[in-house]
């Protein structure tokens, strides 16, 4: 449960990737099928000007049960990138189980170059 009585940090990255579209993409929401505790989704994407990769960290949802269900994010408005990576980290060494995850990109009309 610990590491010398310190929390065990855990984390999950998943690769950056285009959703198989070079168009622009904006996300409102991510969800994660979980159980256990609290979660932070780092979402993580490429600056279509300058190539810099950018990063936000956003709090999971407040949920009442630790039953396995959907825990919800939501990333910044505004965001938008054709590339985009995503991590999911525990808070405080929390115990977790990924079940699902499911990301809704809103595609947009705009295609990049190249």
């Amino acid at each position: 449960d610990t590491d010398d009585g310190a929390p065990i940090a855990s984390k999950v990255r998943f690769g950056m990737f285009d959703f198989g579209d070079r168009h622009l993409k904006a996300f409102s929401e991510v969800y994660v099928g979980s159980s256990g505790g609290q979660l932070l989704l780092k979402v993580i994407w490429t600056d279509d000007g300058t190539g810099e990769k950018l990063g936000a960290i956003y709090r999971m949802k407040a949920r009442p049960a630790t039953a396995v269900r959907e825990a919800r994010f939501e990333p910044g408005k505004g965001l938008q990138a054709v590339d985009w990576d995503f991590e999911l980290e525990n808070v405080d060494g929390a115990d977790f189980d990924i079940h699902t995850i499911q990301f809704q990109p809103m595609v947009k009309s705009r295609r990049t170059r190249g």
